[in-house]
């Protein structure tokens, strides 16, 4: 992973500084949603503006469909019980956080130090972090930098335009969002943003329902009904693991199998990244029927779960619940402190 030069990081602390000091947050809600074309990109970044409701004050880009797609994810998580740590974990995006200095980490810390910055108080200091799936937040890499800078760079002229006029500013209540495109030109010159109205883009569905042959659901129709309550759920535990062969820390993904009634784990395994995690949840539901018969009830609280067992829950007969499962959190903490 090629890491950004201190002229690079920079460019970037400049942009950032200069959106804190707009403060858009007072502006626009996190779910109105900025899109900004740049050059060279196929696909637009989705840019969600934190901070109106007291949170933390930053900035999240998702590229793409596939970027849009996460950030309804986190939009529609109210719908379930999933905890943070599942969504933040399965998300890709770049992320400018405005917060404390012990927020930060040390490397971060160091190039504010080596730039010669000076931030203080709560909400005044930038950091950021790049998401991807199965493995931990880390440092922007070189690349990341780049792209930051100039969507930044393209934030900070749609503030300026929007707090001049606020009619440029969308009917976000009735489902647009505004795009931002910067024409970029020759060196030298002055590049044109055009920010304009767009209905927001249909979702691309995240969550599949999963389903297998008829004739394995009828093997497994046979089997004695039992009145067990199972617990199945899918869950980051954000442990650190650093493999030479991977770029980035590994972030532990967990299948967890519980009996809710009986107060036991029925199973659990640490997903590699090569795991689909839904063919790992139907393969211990399965064997869970094998060996225990058919529960009365699945309770989950990922929607990754609780969407994908649908069909085999109804033909199964199997009554799902949507639940927060809180009594899985002292399980996971326990597991963290034995990685």
């Amino acid at each position: 992973m090629q890491q950004a030069t201190l002229e690079q990081w920079k460019k970037l602390y400049k942009e950032a500084d200069a959106l804190k000091e707009k403060r858009p947050w007072t502006i626009f809600e996190d779910i109105d949603l900025i899109a900004v074309q740049l050059e060279g990109k196929r696909e637009p970044y989705f840019c969600s503006i934190m901070g109106k409701q007291g949170n933390c004050p930053g900035i999240t880009m998702y590229y793409g469909m596939d970027g849009y797609s996460d950030l309804c994810m986190i939009m529609d998580s109210y719908q379930y019980s999933a905890p943070t740590t599942y969504i933040m974990g399965d998300i890709t995006c770049m992320t400018c956080y405005y917060g404390d200095k012990n927020e930060m980490e040390p490397d971060q810390r160091k190039i504010i130090q080596d730039l010669g910055l000076k931030y203080e108080g709560a909400n005044d200091w930038p950091y950021f972090y790049s998401f991807e799936p199965r493995y931990v937040p880390v440092n922007l890499n070189r690349d990341e930098v780049i792209q930051c800078t100039r969507i930044m760079e393209v934030l900070n002229k749609t503030v300026d335009m929007v707090m001049e006029d606020e009619e440029w500013l969308p009917n976000f209540e009735k489902g647009e969002l505004l795009m931002a495109e910067w024409d970029f030109v020759e060196e030298g010159e002055e590049p044109n943003l055009s920010i304009y109205p767009l209905p927001l883009p249909n979702s691309i569905p995240r969550f599949l329902t999963v389903k297998v042959e008829d004739s394995v659901l009828g093997e497994f129709k046979e089997y004695e009904r039992s009145d067990m309550e199972l617990v199945m759920d899918l869950n980051y535990l954000f442990t650190p693991i650093d493999d030479p062969d991977y770029d980035r820390p590994i972030n532990p993904l967990l299948v967890l199998a519980y009996d809710l009634k009986e107060d036991s784990i029925l199973a659990g395994d640490v997903l590699t990244l090569d795991h689909d995690e839904m063919e790992r949840v139907v393969s211990i539901f399965f064997h869970i029927i094998e060996n225990y018969g058919i529960p009365k009830k699945l309770y989950a609280r990922n929607p990754r779960i609780l969407i994908g067992m649908e069909y085999l829950c109804d033909q199964l007969n199997i009554e799902i619940v949507n639940d927060p499962l809180q009594e899985l959190d002292d399980i996971y903490q326990g597991i963290q402190q034995t990685l």
